[in-house]
Protein backbone atom coordinates (compact mmCIF):
# COMPACT_ATOMS: atom_id res chain seq x y z
CA UNK A 1 0.00 0.00 0.00
CA UNK A 2 1.18 3.81 -0.04
CA UNK A 3 1.35 5.82 2.76
CA UNK A 4 -1.07 5.40 5.32
CA UNK A 5 -1.49 8.36 7.99
CA UNK A 6 -3.46 6.05 10.30
CA UNK A 7 -0.68 4.06 11.61
CA UNK A 8 3.17 4.81 12.13
CA UNK A 9 6.01 4.56 9.84
CA UNK A 10 6.91 1.63 12.57
CA UNK A 11 3.56 -0.70 12.06
CA UNK A 12 4.28 0.39 8.02
CA UNK A 13 7.70 -1.19 7.80
CA UNK A 14 6.71 -3.82 9.82
CA UNK A 15 4.02 -5.23 7.86
CA UNK A 16 6.50 -4.60 4.30
CA UNK A 17 8.73 -6.79 6.00
CA UNK A 18 6.38 -9.64 7.21
CA UNK A 19 5.22 -9.74 3.45
CA UNK A 20 8.88 -10.36 2.11
CA UNK A 21 9.51 -13.23 4.72
CA UNK A 22 6.17 -15.09 4.25
CA UNK A 23 6.17 -14.88 0.54
CA UNK A 24 9.84 -16.50 0.77
CA UNK A 25 10.91 -14.71 -2.78
CA UNK A 26 8.01 -16.77 -4.29
CA UNK A 27 6.59 -12.98 -5.29
CA UNK A 28 7.86 -9.51 -5.99
CA UNK A 29 6.93 -7.33 -3.12
CA UNK A 30 6.56 -4.22 -4.24
CA UNK A 31 6.67 -1.31 -1.07
CA UNK A 32 4.90 1.85 -2.98
CA UNK A 33 5.25 3.97 -0.20
CA UNK A 34 8.48 5.63 -2.62
CA UNK A 35 5.88 6.23 -5.63
CA UNK A 36 3.73 8.59 -4.36
CA UNK A 37 4.62 12.01 -1.65
CA UNK A 38 2.08 12.18 1.75
CA UNK A 39 0.36 14.24 2.23
CA UNK A 40 -1.55 13.81 -0.74
CA UNK A 41 -3.30 16.36 -2.58
CA UNK A 42 -6.91 15.05 -2.86
CA UNK A 43 -7.47 12.85 0.74
CA UNK A 44 -10.05 10.91 1.66
CA UNK A 45 -11.68 11.11 5.23
CA UNK A 46 -9.95 7.87 6.33
CA UNK A 47 -6.09 9.54 5.42
CA UNK A 48 -5.26 6.61 3.83
CA UNK A 49 -7.30 6.91 0.71
CA UNK A 50 -6.84 9.33 -2.56
CA UNK A 51 -7.78 10.28 -5.81
CA UNK A 52 -6.78 12.09 -8.81
CA UNK A 53 -3.37 12.75 -10.55
CA UNK A 54 -1.70 11.49 -7.48
CA UNK A 55 -3.76 8.24 -8.06
CA UNK A 56 -2.61 7.65 -11.36
CA UNK A 57 0.43 8.89 -11.13
CA UNK A 58 1.19 5.50 -8.13
CA UNK A 59 -0.93 3.47 -10.77
CA UNK A 60 1.77 3.74 -13.50
CA UNK A 61 4.77 3.55 -11.20
CA UNK A 62 3.53 0.42 -10.26
CA UNK A 63 2.50 -0.50 -13.48
CA UNK A 64 5.85 0.65 -14.47
CA UNK A 65 7.88 -1.42 -12.16
CA UNK A 66 5.77 -4.44 -12.67
CA UNK A 67 6.57 -4.24 -16.86
CA UNK A 68 10.34 -4.33 -15.78
CA UNK A 69 9.96 -7.04 -13.78
CA UNK A 70 8.23 -9.32 -16.47
CA UNK A 71 10.23 -8.02 -19.13
CA UNK A 72 13.29 -9.36 -16.94
CA UNK A 73 11.47 -12.76 -16.13
CA UNK A 74 9.39 -14.21 -19.03
CA UNK A 75 7.30 -16.90 -18.46
CA UNK A 76 6.99 -20.30 -20.67
CA UNK A 77 4.43 -19.43 -23.22
CA UNK A 78 4.60 -23.28 -23.12
CA UNK A 79 3.63 -23.64 -19.32
CA UNK A 80 0.46 -20.97 -20.12
CA UNK A 81 -0.72 -23.07 -23.47
CA UNK A 82 -0.32 -26.37 -21.58
CA UNK A 83 -2.12 -25.00 -18.05
CA UNK A 84 -5.16 -23.69 -20.75
CA UNK A 85 -5.41 -26.81 -22.32
CA UNK A 86 -5.62 -28.89 -19.33
CA UNK A 87 -8.31 -26.73 -17.97
CA UNK A 88 -6.78 -25.70 -15.06
CA UNK A 89 -8.00 -22.15 -15.63
CA UNK A 90 -11.07 -20.61 -14.98
CA UNK A 91 -13.48 -19.24 -17.69
CA UNK A 92 -13.60 -15.45 -18.54
CA UNK A 93 -16.94 -16.06 -19.76
CA UNK A 94 -18.95 -15.11 -16.28
CA UNK A 95 -21.82 -17.50 -15.68
CA UNK A 96 -25.41 -17.68 -16.23
CA UNK A 97 -25.94 -17.46 -12.37
CA UNK A 98 -23.39 -14.52 -11.63
CA UNK A 99 -25.17 -13.02 -14.96
CA UNK A 100 -28.86 -13.36 -12.82
CA UNK A 101 -27.51 -11.92 -9.53
CA UNK A 102 -27.43 -8.58 -10.28
CA UNK A 103 -28.38 -5.55 -8.41
CA UNK A 104 -31.49 -3.42 -10.33
CA UNK A 105 -31.99 0.37 -9.74
CA UNK A 106 -34.17 3.34 -11.11
CA UNK A 107 -31.90 6.29 -11.43
CA UNK A 108 -31.54 9.83 -12.41
CA UNK A 109 -27.83 10.91 -13.74
CA UNK A 110 -27.00 13.88 -11.68
CA UNK A 111 -23.17 14.05 -12.08
CA UNK A 112 -20.68 12.51 -15.37
CA UNK A 113 -16.78 12.52 -15.16
CA UNK A 114 -15.17 13.62 -18.25
CA UNK A 115 -13.26 10.72 -19.74
CA UNK A 116 -9.56 10.41 -20.03
CA UNK A 117 -8.23 11.01 -23.16
CA UNK A 118 -5.84 8.53 -25.56
CA UNK A 119 -3.18 9.96 -24.85
CA UNK A 120 -3.72 9.44 -21.07
CA UNK A 121 -4.88 6.35 -21.76
CA UNK A 122 -1.68 4.44 -23.27
CA UNK A 123 -0.44 1.90 -22.45
CA UNK A 124 -3.70 0.24 -21.19
CA UNK A 125 -6.51 -0.38 -23.85
CA UNK A 126 -9.68 0.13 -21.87
CA UNK A 127 -11.02 2.62 -19.36
CA UNK A 128 -14.02 3.75 -17.43
CA UNK A 129 -15.58 7.42 -16.34
CA UNK A 130 -17.31 7.71 -13.06
CA UNK A 131 -21.41 8.46 -13.21
CA UNK A 132 -23.33 8.96 -10.24
CA UNK A 133 -27.17 8.64 -10.51
CA UNK A 134 -29.83 9.59 -7.91
CA UNK A 135 -31.77 6.43 -6.62
CA UNK A 136 -35.33 6.72 -7.49
CA UNK A 137 -36.60 3.18 -6.56
CA UNK A 138 -34.74 0.09 -6.13
CA UNK A 139 -35.80 -2.72 -8.56
CA UNK A 140 -33.66 -5.85 -7.32
CA UNK A 141 -31.48 -6.64 -4.88
CA UNK A 142 -30.59 -4.57 -2.37
CA UNK A 143 -29.23 -1.21 -1.97
CA UNK A 144 -29.48 1.74 0.95
CA UNK A 145 -27.55 4.58 -0.66
CA UNK A 146 -29.39 7.41 -1.96
CA UNK A 147 -27.02 7.95 -4.73
CA UNK A 148 -24.79 5.57 -6.82
CA UNK A 149 -21.61 5.59 -8.80
CA UNK A 150 -21.53 3.58 -11.95
CA UNK A 151 -18.49 3.14 -14.16
CA UNK A 152 -19.20 3.05 -17.48
CA UNK A 153 -16.66 2.12 -20.55
CA UNK A 154 -14.60 4.89 -22.37
CA UNK A 155 -12.82 3.05 -24.81
CA UNK A 156 -12.46 -0.61 -25.49
CA UNK A 157 -9.41 -1.55 -27.46
CA UNK A 158 -8.32 1.96 -27.60
CA UNK A 159 -12.09 2.88 -29.17
CA UNK A 160 -14.06 5.98 -27.95
CA UNK A 161 -17.38 4.32 -26.96
CA UNK A 162 -20.31 6.62 -27.35
CA UNK A 163 -22.06 7.92 -24.15
CA UNK A 164 -24.17 10.66 -25.74
CA UNK A 165 -27.09 8.49 -24.41
CA UNK A 166 -26.48 9.04 -21.15
CA UNK A 167 -27.51 12.57 -20.30
CA UNK A 168 -28.21 14.83 -17.27
CA UNK A 169 -31.72 14.92 -15.33
CA UNK A 170 -32.69 11.84 -17.51
CA UNK A 171 -33.62 8.41 -15.52
CA UNK A 172 -32.59 5.29 -16.58
CA UNK A 173 -32.82 1.55 -15.36
CA UNK A 174 -29.80 0.03 -14.42
CA UNK A 175 -29.09 -3.38 -14.27
CA UNK A 176 -25.68 -3.80 -12.08
CA UNK A 177 -23.05 -5.77 -10.66
CA UNK A 178 -20.27 -4.38 -8.21
CA UNK A 179 -17.02 -3.55 -10.06
CA UNK A 180 -15.02 -5.25 -7.84
CA UNK A 181 -16.39 -8.59 -8.91
CA UNK A 182 -15.60 -8.27 -12.69
CA UNK A 183 -12.75 -8.37 -15.09
CA UNK A 184 -12.87 -4.30 -15.34
CA UNK A 185 -11.84 -3.96 -11.65
CA UNK A 186 -8.09 -3.51 -12.57
CA UNK A 187 -9.30 -0.90 -15.79
CA UNK A 188 -7.95 3.09 -15.50
CA UNK A 189 -10.55 4.93 -14.96
CA UNK A 190 -11.25 8.67 -14.45
CA UNK A 191 -13.10 9.39 -11.40
CA UNK A 192 -13.74 13.48 -10.67
CA UNK A 193 -16.78 12.38 -8.38
CA UNK A 194 -15.20 12.59 -5.08
CA UNK A 195 -17.43 9.87 -3.91
CA UNK A 196 -15.09 7.38 -2.70
CA UNK A 197 -17.50 6.58 -0.05
CA UNK A 198 -19.48 4.83 -2.84
CA UNK A 199 -18.77 1.43 -3.98
CA UNK A 200 -18.61 1.48 -7.79
CA UNK A 201 -20.64 -0.86 -10.25
CA UNK A 202 -21.03 -1.49 -13.89
CA UNK A 203 -23.38 -2.46 -15.99
CA UNK A 204 -24.39 -6.04 -16.56
CA UNK A 205 -24.61 -5.64 -20.43
CA UNK A 206 -21.04 -3.26 -20.30
CA UNK A 207 -19.12 -5.88 -18.33
CA UNK A 208 -19.35 -8.58 -21.40
CA UNK A 209 -17.88 -5.69 -23.15
CA UNK A 210 -14.57 -6.49 -21.97
CA UNK A 211 -12.16 -7.39 -24.94
CA UNK A 212 -11.37 -10.69 -23.06
CA UNK A 213 -14.52 -12.15 -22.80
CA UNK A 214 -14.51 -13.05 -26.36
CA UNK A 215 -11.03 -14.35 -26.54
Amino acid sequence: SPTSGRVSKWVQDFVVEQIRLLSAGAVTVIDSRPLVSYPYRHMAPDREHFFGAQMDQWAESVFKIIAQDLASHPFSTSKLVNGLSSGRTEPLNPSQTAMDNFLSVSGTLVFKSQPLRIDQLIPYRESLVAYVYDVREVLKGEYKEKQILVMHPAHIDLKTQLLDKYEIGKTYELHLHELDNTVWTTVKSQDDSGRIDLNPYIQVEDEIKFPAQGR
